[in-house]
């Protein structure tokens, strides 16, 4: 079990089958990458890099706003239970953020009402979905503040999933009463 509180971590990070990396804050500057079994959650803080979640690994976004200055991929599991995620798109200085890629087999499920947004609405600014992203547990409002493309599956189990900065649905969308 690795768990980073504060700081700055300069070097990539792999968190390998069965490890536990907890991340309640700081600073990432490299790679964050998953191996088939691992286990990340992060309540907060700032990654530079690349994440990428393995097939059946874990990650878990809780807590306060966790910033995104690169690409998510997601192969596995991420839970979105608490706190917003913004892909930081700083002019300038982070032009390669986003996007955030939920691939064919991956599962994002959305438990809570918060929102992913862009800081700067940049190009690579995105959600993609390959896979099935489920909207769960709470009643309220989850938007979602970037252009938002559909080609796997969605489904609205309850609550709302408001697209405010548009969306294509060219493949399943289920919205349950």
């Amino acid at each position: 079990v690795l768990n980073i509180n504060s700081g700055t971590v300069l070097s990539p990070i792999i968190v390998n089958s069965s490890g536990t990396l907890n991340w309640i804050g700081g600073l990432l500057t490299r790679n964050l990458t998953q191996d088939q079994g691992s286990q990340v959650s992060m309540s907060g803080g700032l990654l530079l890099g690349d994440w990428n979640i393995a097939s059946n690994a874990l990650a878990n976004f809780k807590g306060g706003t966790k910033y995104f200055s690169g690409s998510l991929t997601n192969k596995g599991t991420a839970n979105w239970s608490n706190g917003d995620i913004v892909v930081y798109d700083l002019i300038g200085a982070y032009p390669k953020a986003g996007p955030i890629v939920n691939e064919n087999g991956g599962i994002w499920n959305i438990q809570c009402d918060a929102n992913l947004q862009s800081y700067n609405n940049g190009t690579n600014t995105y959600f993609q979905n390959l896979g099935t992203v489920v909207k769960t547990g709470k009643y309220g409002n989850t938007q979602i503040l970037v252009y938002y493309r559909n080609q796997g599956q969605t489904i609205v189990e309850s609550g709302n999933l408001i697209f405010g900065y548009g969306a294509m649905l060219s493949s399943s969308f289920t919205a349950k009463p």
